[in-house]
């Protein structure tokens, strides 16, 4: 637009301004102004003339002292009257941008909005799992000894099913640190071993023990201790004397070698496994396994002595 044209355009702007929502743009090609109604349709026709009619008189006054015509008549002026399918194509009213996501006018932003949103939701879901998810417990087993109260070898009586056992009552004291940063309920902790015979130290699978410990809740970042009692059971097919049943039974046969005396001790294999509610759905169970010495409950005849036997 060329100063001249610009000069006349806005003092005719100051004395009659358009109605709302018009807009006056320039013609390069034409060398004149061309008027953009709200809804975007251009048109040559200045929408100000039927105001202009009514005060004519006014503006010619203007126009003789400013040597400045009105818009339409410059144009004219100019040259011809363009034809109107020399309009541009309608053109998007000023306020009537599209919006993306509803707040953004280009779809940049609003894809940059959405990723910083996926990526604050996926931020938080990994903070969370990274101070909820249950961690794996350190556990450590204590030395089995006699609890107090209880005698160390108990007999059962057999039933019409099952036969005649013994029962060697026994406990330990279980550590357990959580290194978790929130309260971790365990439902149950299961407690199993095998003792061990003498040669080849291979596991009795006739005397199995077995103990259970049921909800426990583990302190974050803290170690909580407490006693788990088992027993070691072991069905007795009663024989005719001693001697005969410590040469058939396997377990007899190691009590007799590996407990002489009541200092002697015996090997025993275990199992620790928790069973955690949080995550018990997946199948996972944190486990611990080893090795425990054992101290004699008895020497093998005080043992068949409870079963009336004699040597």
């Amino acid at each position: 637009m060329s100063k001249p044209a610009r000069l006349q355009f806005q003092s005719i702007r100051k004395q009659t301004p358009l109605p709302s929502g018009w807009r006056a743009e320039w013609s390069s090609h034409h060398k004149c102004f061309f008027f953009v109604d709200p809804n975007g349709t251009c048109t040559w026709k200045d929408p100000r003339e039927r105001d202009m009619e009514t005060s004519q008189n006014t503006l010619a006054n203007t126009s003789a002292a400013s040597g400045i015509g009105s818009l339409t008549r410059k144009e004219t002026s100019i040259g011809s009257t363009p034809s109107t399918l020399d309009l541009p194509p309608r053109i998007p009213p000023l306020n009537s941008r599209r919006y993306c996501c509803g707040a953004f006018s280009t779809r940049k932003n609003c894809c940059i909005f959405v990723w910083v949103i996926i990526l604050v939701i996926l931020a938080g879901l990994g903070t969370a799992t990274f101070f909820l998810w249950p961690r794996a417990p350190t556990i450590t087993i204590g030395s089995p000894y006699f609890p107090a109260g209880i005698s160390p070898v108990q007999y059962v009586a057999a039933t019409t099913t099952t036969p005649a056992q013994f029962a060697i009552n026994l406990a330990v004291d279980v550590k357990v640190f959580s290194p978790n940063y929130a309260d971790i309920f365990v439902d149950k902790i299961d407690f199993t071993g095998f003792i061990l015979n003498s040669a080849p130290n291979t596991p009795i699978t006739t005397a199995p023990a077995h103990g259970i410990a049921t909800n426990i809740n583990f302190p974050p970042k803290r170690e909580t201790q407490f006693t788990l009692p088992f027993t070691v059971g072991h069905p007795m097919n009663v024989g005719s004397s001693l001697s005969l049943l410590v040469g058939t039974d396997e377990l007899m046969n190691t009590i007799s070698t590996r407990c002489a005396t009541e200092s002697g001790t015996l090997d025993m294999t275990y199992s620790v496994k928790l069973t955690v509610k949080v995550i018990a759905w997946t199948g996972f169970k944190p486990t611990t396994t080893g090795k425990l010495n054992v101290k004699c409950p008895a020497t093998a005849a005080s043992i068949g002595a409870l079963f009336g036997l004699k040597q």
